[in-house]
C-alpha cells in the first residue's frame, strides 16, 4: 500500500525557468508529491511563446538597482554557483570569466552590492575601456545552455521529487484550482556550456516587439559589434551561423511582481501567489523570486504538509 495525496494541493501555472525554480523551492521542502505544474509548453518545446528557451542564460549586471533586484541576484548567483560546483556537467551551468562594458554610467548602489558577493569582481580602470564605453566590469559568473538547463530541471523535479507535469492551455488563471489543488495556486505566466564550441551572440532589446522575425541587418549588426569587442571570436574561417533566433522577454514596468492575493473560486476563498515579469533576468534572479513566493505561503504550506493524504491501495 502506498500512500499518495489523491489531487494535487499546490499548482504551478507555468514550466519557464521561474515556475520551475519555484517547484523546486518548494519540493526542497518535502512537498514535490503535492505539486503539478500545467503549462501550454514544456522543457523541450521551442515555441516563441515559450521565452525561458531561448534565453542567453548567463548571469549579467544588466538587472535592476531596487532592493528586490538587488537582494534576487544575490540569491540567484549562490544558487547557481552551487549548481555549477556540484552537478554543473548534468544541469548544464558552469562558471565563466566575465567582461561587460557599459555605454552609460553604473549605479553605486548596484556595484556595491555585487562586490560583496561575485567572485573576482573588478572595476576596469577608465583606459582600459573601448571607446564609447563609460564603465567596465570583470567578474567570475555562471553561464547555462538554456534549453538542456530546463530539460535537466524537467526531468530532475519528476524522478527526485514526483513533480507531476499536465501540458494544457488555461483559459484563465483561476482554472487551475479546478486542477485539485486544496487552496494554492502560482501563476508564473507573463506572455552555454558544453556546446561543442558554439556562441550564443547578441543582441538587441527591443521594448514592445513581440514578433518572432529576424532581420538581416541586425545579425550583421551583433557579428560586427561582438568582433569590435572580442575578436577572438571571428579569428581564422568565417564563423558558421547555425541560426538566428528572436526570444520573448515578458516585463512588467516597475518591475517583476511577486505578490500573494486572495481570490474567491466557487464560493471557496483561495490563495493565488503572482510572479512574473522577470524579462531577461529569469535565469539570474528567478531562484531568489521563487524563493520570496514560497515564503509568502508559509501559513498555507503548513496546512498542505499537515492535512492528511488518502491513502490508495
Amino acid at each position: 500500500m502506498s500512500v499518495t495525496p489523491q489531487h494535487p494541493r499546490i499548482v504551478i501555472v507555468g514550466a519557464g525557468i521561474v515556475g520551475l525554480n519555484t517547484a523546486l523551492v518548494l519540493s526542497r521542502r518535502g512537498l514535490g508529491q503535492s505539486i503539478v505544474v500545467v503549462a501550454e509548453h514544456l522543457p523541450g518545446d521551442t515555441s516563441i511563446n515559450y521565452a525561458s528557451p531561448w534565453a542567453g542564460a548567463n548571469f549579467s549586471a544588466i538587472s535592476g538597482s531596487d532592493p528586490n533586484a538587488l537582494r534576487w541576484d544575490r540569491l540567484g548567483y549562490s544558487h547557481l554557483m552551487q549548481l555549477a560546483q556540484t552537478r554543473g556537467r548534468e544541469s548544464f551551468v558552469q562558471r565563466t570569466p566575465s567582461v561587460e562594458y557599459w555605454d552609460e554610467g553604473f549605479p553605486a548602489d548596484k556595484i556595491n552590492s555585487i562586490s560583496e558577493y561575485m567572485q573576482d569582481f573588478s572595476v576596469l580602470p577608465q583606459e582600459e575601456l573601448p571607446d564609447g564605453a563609460a564603465f567596465g566590469a570583470a567578474f567570475t559568473t555562471v553561464t547555462l545552455n538554456a534549453p538542456k538547463h530546463l530539460e535537466w530541471l524537467f526531468s530532475y523535479l519528476r524522478t527526485e521529487f514526483g513533480v507531476r507535469f499536465v501540458r494544457k492551455k488555461l483559459a484563465h488563471v483561476n482554472d487551475a484550482f479546478s486542477e485539485g489543488a486544496s487552496s494554492l495556486v502560482f501563476n508564473y505566466t507573463g506572455n552555454s556550456p558544453w556546446s561543442n564550441g558554439s556562441a550564443i551572440l547578441g543582441g538587441y532589446m527591443q521594448k514592445g516587439v513581440s514578433t518572432s522575425d529576424t532581420f538581416s541587418h541586425e545579425t550583421e549588426s551583433i557579428l560586427r559589434r561582438t568582433d569590435e569587442l572580442s575578436p577572438e571570436i571571428h579569428r581564422g574561417p568565417s564563423p558558421d551561423i547555425v541560426g538566428v533566433v528572436a526570444g520573448l522577454r515578458p516585463s512588467r514596468e516597475g518591475g517583476a511582481r511577486v505578490e500573494k492575493v486572495e481570490v474567491e473560486v466557487g464560493g471557496q476563498a483561495r490563495v493565488l501567489v503572482h510572479k512574473y515579469g522577470a524579462g531577461g533576468t529569469g535565469y539570474r534572479a528567478g531562484y531568489g523570486m521563487a524563493l520570496d513566493a514560497v515564503a509568502s505561503v508559509d501559513d498555507v504550506l503548513k496546512q498542505c504538509v499537515e492535512q492528511p493524504s488518502k491513502a490508495r491501495l
